[in-house]
């Protein structure tokens, strides 16, 4: 994971499936990061809401909290990510990382949003401290990691709550995305809004 995060991509977002640039790099199809973490929020909020995942107070604070955080999705720098770093996905042997498949949602990004996709799925919370430990072994977290970390695990909860609203989950007793939603709501706003 290390190693892709590694790779150093033009633009953000999906990428494009036409021939690189001249440099040879990939190319996502968004300028800026923010162009593409924050695509279809409102949207997504929206269903978010006729689901009763969101009440209309969590719906406001999470339009305030990306609303305060766009500035600082500015500054990321792209680099080649998984984009689907569900456990099915992660191929190891004991506890070395051996292939990482399926890269059909690859695109350019900040490599928090991989971290955070990977721990945004059922059960890999708690085991977010050995995956940190392989992580960091090999590069530097930034100096705002948890901040990223909270902020792009809300924006994931979000899209896959609206994904599995539309496939019918939220008709189902267990509706995972939504039931996590609140405390990612809470824990990117005490981050943005805590004094240091």
């Amino acid at each position: 994971m290390v190693v892709t995060h590694g790779v150093r991509c033009a633009g953000f977002g999906p990428l494009d499936p036409g021939p690189p640039g001249g440099d040879g790099r990939p190319k996502g199809v968004h300028s800026r990061w923010s162009d593409f973490v924050l695509l279809r929020l409102d949207e997504h909020l929206r269903v978010c809401r006729e689901a009763s995942a969101l009440d209309r107070g969590a719906a406001a604070a999470v339009e305030g909290v990306f609303a305060r955080a766009e500035a600082f999705l500015a500054d990321t720098p792209g680099a080649l990510l998984h984009g689907d770093l569900g456990n099915g996905n992660v191929l190891v042997a004991g506890a070395r990382l051996t292939a990482l498949i399926d890269w059909e949602d690859c695109l350019s990004g900040d490599p928090v949003f991989d971290l955070a996709g990977w721990g945004s799925f059922v059960g890999n919370h708690e085991r977010r401290r050995r995956l940190l430990a392989g992580y960091t072994a090999e590069a530097a977290l930034p100096d705002d990691f948890e901040l990223r970390y909270a902020l792009y695990t809300l924006r994931i909860l979000l899209a896959r709550t609206v994904h599995l609203h539309r496939v019918g989950y939220s008709r189902t007793v267990r509706f995972p995305a939504a039931s996590r939603l609140r405390p990612a709501v809470e824990a990117v706003a005490a981050r943005l809004w805590s004094p240091g």
